[in-house]
């Protein structure tokens, strides 16, 4: 070695260096360096199966939240058909009520309207009868008629309460 120009000692002394350079890189930089990127490719897989339990997760959340948007359309629609048959169901007694009314209104108002019919056909025939009486004096103005007056007075009288009685 000494023919190429290679101290031996100091051949010896330097891969004795380059050992322990090797050996303390190894110790002090490579095996902490190699243990933080394990800890890292571990931390990335569990993010990635994290991120899958989430997705399916998620998946679950957005279906129970469908499920109940759907509940609730359907209790929406269930309780807007009940108020629908409560206002018909309303209405119907309402009407009912308006049309008892009305008939009522009505069969007073007829009663009424009879009972004034039968009064001024009643004014009507004591005023016929009065006129008749009269008539018949007008006719019978002699002093010597005064019986056959009263005679035909009375039978007139006597018919007009017998019309009014029926």
């Amino acid at each position: 070695m000494e023919k190429l120009g290679i101290n031996p000692t100091l051949f010896a002394l330097q891969i004795l260096n380059f050992s322990v350079i090797v050996i303390l890189l190894d110790w002090l930089i490579f095996k902490p360096l190699s243990k933080i990127l394990k800890e890292r490719r571990q931390k990335i897989e569990a993010g990635l199966a994290k991120e899958g339990e989430v997705d399916i997760r998620l998946a679950e959340i957005e279906t129970e939240r469908q499920q109940k948007i759907t509940d609730t359309k359907k209790e929406i629609e269930k309780m807007m058909s009940e108020a629908a048959k409560n206002a018909n169901s309303l209405k119907e007694d309402i009407l009912k009520e308006s049309r008892e009314e009305a008939e009522a209104m009505m069969i007073k108002t007829k009663e009424k309207l009879e009972t004034e019919k039968d009064e001024m056909v009643s004014l009507a025939k004591k005023e016929i009868a009065t006129l008749a009486v009269s008539a018949v004096e007008k006719i019978f103005a002699d002093k010597d008629a005064t019986e056959i007056k009263k005679k035909l007075n009375k039978e007139a009288i006597d018919k007009l309460w017998q019309k009014e009685t029926v």
